[in-house]
């Protein structure tokens, strides 16, 4: 099976689980919870490589510490990392959650190299390799604008679908930017304020416009999601799960699409098997070190719809 490829917006999530907001000096509190791992493109990695898909990533970490354990963790999950590069010199950029036991959360991030400027040959064969290429908004800051661009063309020029999910920061982006890569865009994923500060961004009223549009996948979060197509809008209820953290559920969510694009299915099972890897997450707290192993997607469609899951699980790759 050809891979689901990853370009730019590796980072580190430092996840710190608190007693309670607000935090003043000079007071103590205790952590119930930490962890560091990948973030950003490592959430669907790993989800999707626990999903059992081939998973490429391409992209920059410092070459601190930290950007050697985000390699370690994602070589680990059996994502394929050799062609990440190691800036000299640079910080990998993080991303520092801290939750409190309310669910409420505060993030903070400090910013590090952007890696190449042109795209490497090693990574434009990567994606001319590739079964399905994700970029997401969060490249935009995160890595090199430019050869995020180079990146989408050689997807385009290679006929390899792109997903785009064009995040929460959508409406700081560059139009320009963001008309070059929807306009090559399979797949988009967005929330509902996500698409419209997108259309306001590109200037549209309809993304269907788009002539490389096959679909456009509005998440609703605990709702599901809403697919529409050039000839079809198809709902996708959400499963009713007691959600503990929504952190990256959409970047596994994303991983849900791209295994359902891998396999070969229609969009109704897409999008329901997109939502339980996104719910199966939700139940869990943490980004790419929670995201859910296939058994766990397995009980959620289980306990809902145990013919999805017979599905699922006779379509799933082997890991």
């Amino acid at each position: 099976m050809l891979p689901l490829t990853t370009l730019g917006d590796l980072i580190a999530d430092l996840c710190l689980d608190v007693e309670s907001f607000p935090i003043l000096p000079p007071g103590h509190q205790t952590l119930s919870g930490l962890a560091l791992g990948p973030g950003g493109a490592g959430n669907a990695l790993v989800a999707a490589a626990r999903l059992g898909l081939p998973a490429v990533a391409l992209g920059c970490v410092g070459d601190d510490w930290i950007g050697a354990r985000v390699l370690t963790h994602l070589n680990a999950e059996g994502v394929e990392a050799g062609r990440v590069m190691r800036q000299t010199g640079a910080d990998t950029r993080t991303a520092v959650r801290l939750r409190a036991g309310t669910g409420e959360q505060v993030f903070m991030g400090r910013p590090g190299g952007l890696g190449p400027a042109t795209l490497p040959e090693t990574w434009a064969h990567a994606i001319a390799d590739s079964g399905v290429l994700l970029v997401d908004g969060w490249s935009f800051f995160h890595s090199n604008p430019a050869l995020v661009l180079q990146g989408v063309e050689a997807a385009s020029q290679a006929s390899v679908p792109l997903l785009f999910d064009p995040g929460p920061r959508v409406g700081a982006i560059d139009p320009e930017w963001l008309r070059t890569v929807t306009r090559a865009a399979t797949v988009i994923l967005a929330t509902e304020p996500e698409h419209q500060a997108l259309t306001r961004q590109l200037d549209l009223r309809d993304l269907r416009a788009l002539k490389s549009l096959r679909a456009l996948i509005l998440k609703l979060g605990p709702g599901g999601c809403v697919i529409s197509t050039a000839v079809e809008r198809i709902v996708c209820p959400g499963y009713p799960v007691e959600a503990r953290d929504a952190t990256a559920a959409g970047d596994c969510f994303a991983a849900g699409v791209a295994w359902g694009l891998l396999t070969g299915q229609p969009w109704a099972v897409i999008g329901a098997i997109a939502n339980a890897v996104g719910a199966a997450k939700a139940l869990k707290v943490g980004t790419a070190l929670a995201a859910p192993t296939r058994a766990e997607i397995g009980d959620v469609l289980r306990a809902h719809s145990p013919e999805l899951a017979r599905l699922f699980e006779w379509a799933s790759p082997t890991s």
